[in-house]
């Protein structure tokens, strides 16, 4: 049996990886490879977590008065170059001018979209509707009603102690992973505490990252479920808007044609 070990020495450029033989339950001599610690990585297991959210602390024009959070999760052992590529042809052939989505503006017809009929924006979520069914991923979300989270205390308290359940309820699947990299467009900067907070604290070998939206794909997913969920919360409120009525048809249709396929994929 071949066991393999990585070890850092101090004032030398490389990695060493170090070979040992068991043979009959004795160890041989062990040989050392230096520049081969990518073999190392084969087995390492990589988490990526996409976060976005709906809401924001403090007052805002939210008028469902929630606030919600999406974590996007995604195995990096299991590629998703090739359905990206797919995703991304797609996405120019309806509509040339944007190669990424933005669920908010292309629901209600906004910034870049102002001027985009309503065919060619529901065919943008069809498109990124089948993209979310075909990519292996799983999400969590939270939903906090500002109505009882009243202030902002509250409200992080809340946001906090309903991510550690979740964590802890699935505590074996996020410890299998060697490490946890979480993707963050840094829009609200105490979300970005609260979310590194929760994971350093239960899990090992936990960084966050600055990104630019346009730049991941897995995180216009986590933009994408997240106004899916808020759009649900305003069926279930009876707080939908015009916008969204016009562009869903009944709460029926919507679940139907969008929010009971990406409830399958939460953790």
């Amino acid at each position: 049996m071949v066991q393999c070990y990585i070890i850092n020495r101090p004032h030398q450029r490389d990695h060493l990886v170090v070979f040992l033989t068991r043979v009959r339950g004795r160890n041989w001599a062990p040989t050392y490879s230096r520049g081969c610690a990518s073999l190392f990585l084969l087995f390492m297991k990589e988490l990526s977590i996409f976060v976005d959210e709906s809401g924001h602390f403090g007052k805002d024009n939210n008028q469902n008065n929630v606030y919600i959070i999406i974590l996007v999760i995604h195995d990096q052992n299991k590629s998703i170059t090739k359905i990206i590529d797919s995703l991304v042809s797609e996405l120019k052939l309806v509509y040339p001018n944007n190669d990424y989505f933005h669920g908010g503006p292309i629901l209600r017809r906004e910034q870049e979209y102002k001027n985009v009929d309503i065919h060619t924006r529901r065919k943008l979520f069809n498109v990124m509707s089948h993209f979310t069914n075909k990519i292996d991923f799983k999400y969590l979300s939270i939903v906090a009603d500002k109505r009882i989270c009243y202030d902002d205390e509250v409200l992080y308290y809340f946001l906090s102690k309903n991510l550690n359940v979740s964590l802890i309820e699935n505590i074996d699947y996020f410890s299998s992973f060697n490490s946890i990299k979480i993707y963050y467009d840094n829009g609200q900067k105490l979300l970005k505490k609260l979310i590194f907070n929760c994971f350093s604290t239960s899990f090992q070998n936990v960084v966050m990252n600055d990104i630019d939206p346009h730049d991941y794909r897995l995180f216009q997913v986590a933009d994408f479920i997240s106004t899916l969920e808020l759009v649900n919360v305003s069926y279930k409120n009876n707080s939908v808007t015009n916008s969204e009525l016009y562009f869903f048809g009944s709460y029926s249709n919507f679940k139907r044609n969008y929010f009971r396929q990406i409830e399958k994929k939460k953790l």
